[in-house]
């Protein structure tokens, strides 16, 4: 990293997240998304009469992010992203790779089940990207069921609720698509 970039200078600091970004292959809009919180970042620090970011002064914007109503409460786990990837350019660090979960394949004991319910919201003119969106999920929940459950009626509400909670990847009430779709739900008559 050229040496001016440690002044603090906002534009040449995003010069330099924008290059890694896309060197570390980013999509299109992830850099945008970092380009906005940028601009944040850059408008917190001129509201305090700063013109350099500094380390503090970005710890301040993250302790200070859910008071400032214009910013998206969704955007605050990518703000403090953006806020440690800046501070890993001004150490001179390489970027710490933040891993995403691997794509977790359906147990082969479901895997008729949620090929059936895949079908069903093709059938229902779901588009493409939700029925693949919707693939991942469920392949998640049933990958996570023990292996002595096989099928959804030996399920009861409890065992929904531990991978609910401290999961969150899908809504698995009574009144989920998948759910109700493989029962006897009154949303499937």
């Amino acid at each position: 990293m050229k040496q001016n970039t440690r002044n603090g200078n906002l534009d040449r600091i995003w010069e330099e997240m924008e290059r890694r970004l896309v060197a570390m292959r980013y999509s299109q809009s992830t850099v945008k998304n970092y380009q906005l919180i940028f601009g944040w970042i850059g408008n917190y620090l001129a509201g305090y009469g700063e013109s350099n970011y500094s380390k503090k002064m970005g710890q301040r914007f993250i302790a200070e992010y859910r008071l400032q109503e214009n910013h998206a409460p969704s955007l605050f786990k990518s703000s403090r992203t953006v806020v440690r990837r800046i501070d890993e350019i001004l150490e001179d660090k390489q970027f710490t790779p933040c891993f995403r979960a691997r794509e977790i394949e359906c147990p082969p004991r479901f895997a008729e089940l949620q090929g059936k319910y895949l079908e069903h919201l093709a059938k229902l003119g779901y588009r493409d990207a939700t029925i693949t969106s919707r693939k991942l999920y469920t392949g998640r929940l049933l990958a996570w069921l023990p292996g002595s459950i096989s099928s959804l009626e030996t399920l009861s509400a409890p065992d929904l609720g531990v991978f609910q909670k401290p999961v969150n990847f899908i809504d698995i009430s009574p009144k989920n698509d998948f759910y109700a779709h493989q029962t006897d739900h009154p949303k499937n008559g």
